[in-house]
């Protein structure tokens, strides 16, 4: 039975950096869950198949995070009386052991039946959301409502602020990390400095770790900033860049082409203004006839990996830490892009246009749902939709529109991390607009990128174990390692934006995304330890000497990346399951953690042991933070409301009548 540890976490509030109405006396905070009703409603699992991992296995990278070794849950969603308002269904999450009947070291994928809500409605998360508030002390409460701004969605109106981050994760957020609870202390650290620390499991000695200067292993030659300065001058841009045109986006292909060490430190190195050093280089290639990629390139770092990643961060600082130039940090920025993009002269193309628009505008538009009480927020807001409306959402409707119809007429994968990240951008967009009709397609197309990307693996005839496909695979398994995360993580982000709006995507086409979740941790994890044994027969970590994604030949043979059946072949064994490049990113591991194990109790052994290694999580395109943001935030904002706002009221006394005179 898990029980909330938070109860007695607060014994004061802090007197520094809080707002000035968080600001006083010393307070105790109450105890968060029902003195005789304190169980989680949570999952039962069916069968004796036990991970060959317990997540209660200690390891470095817990780090005070009790969360990531909970006890097994004993309370069942089936057995609760929740009076017939939750129909039960079964979610399947894959779990490794090894043969036992062979007593060999091979090992084995088992499917466990975990009882789970068939979808939760939208009154019962509502009056769970509720009376978990209504056990947080008064003045935490008090800075959640002058955070929130409340609306009718069912009138076409949505609950502000309403990305992936609600009033009360944000008064959480700032909370626990000025009380030195984890995860959020160090994530909040990490944030500002940049500075990121892992564990390699391939070397338990030995740290990985991620300066504020960036993550030299992409590139010595160049590097993404990881911190969030409180001056844009010391950050080097914003780079905001009128005529935008890119074939395709990605730093790995730095290695091909180094881009200067003037981008972003460009201070440093040219006597130009930011801006004006990125259009030089800019301009020098195409002066040099230099190739199309490299161009895209620079503009996909510009807008992508810089600006919109850079303005997301602020607006999270902003909130963490109460200062107010980070709010203006984030706003000046998404100005800059909005005006300049958004000139009459500017325009937005190239093939890779519509999946680097959906990046950086899914980043942006939930930054500024995070600053709407900011003095300026009116008239940036109203500068950023129409720029993206003129330049932007008419490129992602187009693609959206043309591979449905492929896929509407039978031609296989159409539906991919493109989908996904446009999911996230049009509900953000959304959300930000109070566009009820924008929202409802957004969740009409998550569902079926749900399907078509994550679902079919697995079952679907076709897609299924006969053709040696397992259940947690996705469209882009065996593409590479960052793929199926870029598409993973904007359907969990997808979710949780719905989820602030008390609607439950999360259970999509039978909790795919959770069975996913642990199968790709699965891979990840053997993939940082490279270690084979971990995974079942027929996969292999793809040996990068051979490079197939360069068609590589040799006297034996050839690889071929087969799009039919999404995985790499080797013309000697065809057989076998290749995985490439497998890293780990922060593609919604913690929010999607928060609420199948922290929200729903579902033993998510797969995703605990690989956030062990991996937090906390940094911001990679419009994905990450959410260690500082959702990291165990289910104990204090959800589970303590379940035993009041699920169990069935007890019916009230009669009043007795009174003597007949």
């Amino acid at each position: 039975m898990l029980i909330a540890s938070h109860a007695h976490v607060c014994k004061r509030w802090p007197s520094s950096d809080m707002p000035n109405r968080l600001t006083g006396r010393c307070m105790a905070l109450r105890p968060v869950l029902s003195k005789h009703r304190s169980a989680v409603l949570c999952s039962s699992s069916r069968g004796a198949a036990t991970a060959d991992t317990p997540s209660s296995a200690p390891t470095p990278g817990t780090r005070g995070r009790h969360d990531l070794n909970a006890p097994p849950c004993a309370t069942t969603w089936r057995n609760w009386p929740v009076g017939g308002e939750v129909v039960i269904v079964e979610a399947k999450l894959p779990v490794f052991q090894k043969d036992k009947k062979t007593c060999s070291s091979t090992i084995k994928v088992l499917y466990q039946q975990h009882d789970v809500p068939s979808q939760l409605a939208t009154k019962i998360i509502k009056d769970t959301k509720k009376a978990a508030f209504d056990k947080l002390y008064p003045e935490l409460q008090q800075y959640i409502n002058d955070l929130a701004t409340k609306a009718d969605v069912n009138n076409g109106k949505f609950v502000h602020p309403g990305g992936t981050v609600s009033a009360a994760e944000l008064a959480l957020m700032k909370f626990l990390a000025d009380k030195g609870t984890q995860p959020q202390k160090t994530a909040k650290e990490s944030l500002i400095s940049g500075s990121y620390e892992y564990f390699d499991p391939a070397n338990p000695d030995k740290c990985v770790v991620k300066t504020g200067k960036g993550y030299p292993e992409k590139n010595p030659s160049w590097f993404v900033p990881l911190d969030c300065p409180e001056s844009l001058s010391e950050y080097g841009g914003p780079y905001p860049i009128k005529h935008v045109n890119m074939d395709w986006g990605g730093v790995s292909s730095l290695e091909q082409k180094p881009l200067p060490q003037t981008i972003p430190a460009c201070k440093a190195n040219s006597s130009g203004t930011p801006s004006q050093t990125l259009n030089k280089i800019m301009a020098a290639a195409v002066k040099q006839k230099d190739d199309k990629k490299h161009l895209s390139l620079i503009q996909h770092i510009a807008f992508v990996e810089l600006d919109s990643n850079m303005a997301y961060k602020q607006a999270i600082a902003y909130h963490s830490t109460g200062k107010a130039c980070h709010a203006d940090n984030a706003l000046a920025i998404i100005k800059e892009w909005a005006e300049t993009n958004g000139h009459k002269d500017g325009c937005w193309e190239g093939h890779n246009g519509p999946l680097e628009g959906a990046w950086g505008i899914a980043a942006m538009a939930r930054a500024l749902e995070l600053l709407r009480k900011r003095p300026n927020y009116t008239d940036i807001k109203g500068k950023f939709e129409g720029w993206v409306r003129s330049r932007i959402t008419p490129k992602m409707a187009d693609h959206v529109t043309c591979t449905c119809k492929k896929a509407d007429a039978g031609v296989p994968n159409q539906l991919n991390n493109w989908h996904s990240s446009i999911v996230e951008a049009e509900m953000a967009m959304a959300i930000l607009t109070d566009d009820k009709t924008r929202f409802d397609n957004a969740v009409g197309l998550f569902h079926k990128t749900v399907e078509d990307y994550v679902w079919k693996w697995g079952r679907q005839k076709g897609y299924n174990e006969v053709n040696g496909r397992c259940m947690g695979e996705c469209t882009e398994t065996y593409r590479d390692g960052c793929h199926p995360q870029f598409g993973l993580g904007g359907l969990i982000q997808a979710a949780e934006m719905a989820w602030q709006q008390d609607q439950d995507l999360y259970c999509s086409n039978e909790y795919a995304l959770a069975t996913a979740m642990e199968f790709k941790a699965r891979v990840i994890r053997a993939g940082l330890a490279k270690d084979m044994s971990m995974l079942p027969p027929g996969f292999e970590l793809q040996d990068l000497t051979k490079q197939p994604w360069k068609s590589f030949d040799d006297k034996l043979g050839k690889w071929d990346y087969d799009t039919a059946e999404q995985k790499w072949k080797y013309t000697l064994d065809t057989d076998k399951k290749y995985l490439r490049d497998i890293s780990f990113l922060p593609c919604g591991w913690e929010i999607g953690y928060n609420h199948y194990a922290g929200r729903l109790g579902l033993p998510m052994t797969e995703t605990a042991e690989l956030l062990k290694l991996r937090w906390p999580e940094w911001l990679e395109f419009h994905w990450g933070l959410g260690s500082l943001t959702h990291g165990n935030t289910a104990e204090l904002l959800w589970r303590p409301g379940l035993p009041i706002a699920v169990l069935p009221k007890p019916e009230p006394k009669p009043t007795p009548k009174p003597p007949a005179p």
